[in-house]
């Protein structure tokens, strides 16, 4: 009788501690994760670790997180998650002591350029004979910048030719140099219209011009999203990948030259907090400032480029050369672009069309980039 008498009090015990287990699970428990590194390159591993405070006495003897992560993350060591289209779940389970504090590491790896906001936790909390469960929910943001990868600048045809190289795109983004320095042997690489005609004849082999450039140049890259008409419901994201990798690899080069650049675009900007501007003046420590706006570049134009460059022009700048990565002019925007080259600005541009139908225009030499298979 002693016996059954304990067991029912053992019984008793248990099942008060359990219920009090699931119902004060929540109170006092903190879970945050932490990431590794904020920003990274698609396909690139990186961390994630989930801390969990319980600051109380009561232990929690069973604890489901379910993580909502967007589509474009995959959880490496997860290869049962729920997956979608849209987000995938990853889940983990943790018993916590009383005033423990437990760290749990995994994997991710983003499948593509983007600014993604990882913040939905689903919290299920167990009584210790797994009867019931009390489900909670709470936000804990991050957010996470994915870089482009950098576009191949062999790919880039400059002046409808065949010549490619790092030389030849520092002599089309400043074909007007500040003076002549002296003379000297021509190569592949040289435009014919440098070819100095008096010193070839003397020398009896061609001599081209050896140019100095002005130390105080500036380069800033403009790519415009839009890629037809009307702006709002013409999108090609696979042109637009194209422009923002092109754009962070011209930006790289620009920086390894030692010219100051910086970047605008038309395109709507992903961030998650006010104090974001989305827009690079020129520097030379613009890089990883350039790096961040291409992960946040959207596929939605904000305003039609007509617009856009009408708006931006009052700020345009005899010294600095404007290179215009686009797929699509229409005859606004061609004529806008008209205006400011007879005006006395450098402009430049960039088809990134997918069949290189960007129109031409009168006094602006234009590059054709051929896209292809990204580094």
């Amino acid at each position: 009788m002693v016996g059954y008498l304990i067991f029912i009090f053992v019984v008793v015990v248990l099942v008060i501690t359990a219920e009090l287990t699931r119902r004060k699970g929540f109170n006092n428990l903190s879970i945050t994760r932490k990431v590794e590194k904020p920003a990274i390159s698609p396909g690139e591993n990186f961390n994630m670790t989930m801390v969990i405070e319980n600051n109380k006495r009561l232990p929690v003897s069973f604890l489901l997180v379910n993580e909502k992560i967007p589509g474009e993350i995959q959880c490496v060591e997860d290869d049962d998650g729920l997956n979608s289209v849209e987000f995938s779940y990853h889940t983990t389970r943790y018993a916590v002591g009383g005033f423990e504090r437990i760290k749990r590491k995994y994997t991710l790896k983003p499948k593509k350029r983007g600014t993604y906001l990882l913040k939905d936790l689903n919290i299920s909390i167990g009584d210790a004979l797994g009867f019931y469960t009390s489900d909670g929910e709470t936000k804990d943001y991050i957010e996470l910048l994915v870089y482009p990868r950098l576009a191949d600048l062999s790919r880039l045809g400059i002046n409808t030719t065949s010549l490619y190289g790092e030389r030849v795109i520092r002599r089309w983004i400043y074909n007007d140099p500040l003076y002549v320095r002296g003379i000297r042997e021509y190569n592949i690489e040289d435009r014919m219209k440098d070819i100095h005609w008096k010193s070839s004849l003397k020398m009896n082999k061609l001599m081209v011009k050896d140019y100095d450039y002005t130390s105080d140049l500036e380069v800033v890259l403009i790519l415009d999203v839009q890629c037809g008409e009307p702006f709002y419901g013409s999108i090609n994201s696979s042109v637009i990948e194209t422009g923002v990798s092109l754009s962070a690899a011209l930006a790289q080069h620009c920086i390894r030259e030692g010219t100051p650049v910086g970047m605008w675009t038309n395109s709507q900007i992903i961030y998650y907090s006010d104090d974001y501007k989305g827009e690079i003046q020129p520097s030379l420590n613009s890089l990883k400032a350039i790096l961040e706006l291409c992960a946040r570049i959207d596929y939605t134009p904000s305003k039609s480029f007509d617009e856009y460059i009408l708006e931006k022009s009052k700020y345009f700048n005899k010294n600095t050369t404007y290179i215009i990565l686009s797929s699509f002019l229409n005859e606004n925007s061609v004529q806008m672009l008209l205006r400011l080259r007879r005006s006395g600005f450098l402009v430049k541009l960039i088809d990134i069309s997918e069949k290189s139908t960007l129109p031409s225009i009168s006094g602006i030499e234009k590059a054709v980039y051929k896209a292809g298979d990204l580094k």
